[in-house]
């Protein structure tokens, strides 16, 4: 299963091989970057935005989030976002685990 782990400002901490299998990219590609960067701004989804921004702050997890988009290259993608907050050391900021399940034929 893609995974990515973003850290609270939503930049890229590590991307695991399935994710860069799946969108086709590279570690170097995906790291160190904003998730919303991510292949030339492929990946600033509104739902994206809407399921992310509101993890940290409310120290949420969510699962089986729906996210349909037309990646340029890849095409269109149905797909279930799962993200789960890691919590950071003596209650400091944590990390997001952001997984992405693709549903598009499973209608």
């Amino acid at each position: 299963m893609p995974l990515l782990v973003l850290d609270p400002d939503l930049n890229v901490i590590s991307a695991n091989a399935q994710f860069c299998r799946k969108f086709r990219t590279m570690r170097g590609e995906t790291e160190n970057k904003r998730v919303y960067d991510l292949g030339n701004g492929q990946w600033n989804i509104r739902r994206l935005r809407e399921l992310l921004e509101k993890i940290i702050p409310n120290n949420n997890s969510v699962d089986h989030f729906e996210v349909e988009h037309d990646f340029p290259g890849i095409g269109f993608l149905k797909m279930f976002l799962s993200a789960h907050l890691i919590p950071g050391e003596g209650g400091g900021p944590g990390m997001i685990l952001l997984s992405i399940e693709d549903i598009t034929d499973s209608s």
